[in-house]
């Protein structure tokens, strides 16, 4: 396990309650310029600038313009050497049951990333609605294959990328499963290393993923991002996540520019994909 988030010795609770008082009124929390990767934040854990440095409703540039932008920037997403800081303070904040923006995915997308051992309903609910309401839960290959959660469809051969499982509820004390309350229970159920296959009903509501080894070369997607997070911040091998819609175009998703001006409006600290998969 990566200690690299232990502080002084504490543990990761006992350092976020010490940091509580600082840095839970940082207007941005930990977030990168898409560019330069720079991270700025605001209060006593400025690193790079001192004044928040987006909004959630982008002007200026449009999706196309900054999809430029951004392309330019795809050797740096492959070789992007992790921040210390930066990565401390979303794994400090995972840690507690809120929320991670992950940005620069393999696969493109990105979104909110969330402890499934800690997501409460309210966090869930944040997910749901700013998503197009598909949230998944990533696990490790191997304990899908322990709670008896198959492929949604056959394979002929292996996949090396993460792989979608039959969806699931939690077998009791929820309503009909859509809910966030229901979707958050299921989540801390399939966390839970006491789970075992009767405790879910199938189909569900909750969409678990199985995660093997991250890729060799690039950003991991998404999901491996999801599983690679509570890697880092010691917590258990289970990542509730929801891929962002973009609120310019709500038909396709939220690129990595709007990715971070959601962190900065919602202030909550951001992590590109490649940073997680180096600090693992």
């Amino acid at each position: 396990m990566n200690r690299l988030f232990d502080v002084g010795g504490a543990s990761v609770a006992g350092a976020d309650r010490a940091l509580d008082g600082h840095w839970r009124n940082a207007h941005t929390l930990a977030v990168h310029n898409p560019v330069s990767y720079k991270a700025r934040a605001v209060g006593d854990h400025e690193i790079n600038g001192s004044e928040p440095i987006f909004t959630w409703m982008p002007g200026g540039r449009s999706r196309s313009a900054r999809g430029a932008a951004m392309m330019q920037q795809q050797v740096a997403v492959t070789t992007l050497e992790p921040n210390p800081r930066r990565i401390r303070l979303a794994a400090l904040e995972f840690a507690t049951g809120r929320p991670v923006v992950v940005h620069g995915c393999g696969t493109g997308d990105g979104g909110i990333v969330l402890s499934a051992a800690r997501v409460s309903t309210a966090w869930m609910a944040h997910a749901i609605r700013y998503s197009s309401g598909l949230v998944c839960v990533a696990l490790p290959a191997q304990r899908c294959d322990q709670l008896e959660l198959p492929p949604m469809a056959p394979r002929s051969e292996p996949n090396p990328g993460p792989v979608w499982c039959v969806s699931v509820d939690a077998d009791g004390g929820i309503s009909t499963g859509i809910s966030a309350a229901d979707r958050a229970l299921a989540a801390r159920g399939l966390a839970s290393p006491a789970a075992v296959p009767g405790d879910f009903t199938r189909p569900g509501h909750l969409v678990p993923v199985a995660v093997g080894d991250l890729p060799a070369f690039g950003a991991p997607s998404l999901a491996e991002a999801a599983l690679a997070l509570p890697e880092v911040a010691g917590e258990p091998l289970a990542g509730v996540y929801a891929p962002l819609v973009s609120p310019l175009d709500p038909v396709h998703m939220a690129d990595d520019e709007e990715l971070l001006e959601f962190a900065a409006s919602n202030g909550l600290p951001a992590v590109h994909a490649a940073e997680l998969a180096a600090a693992r």
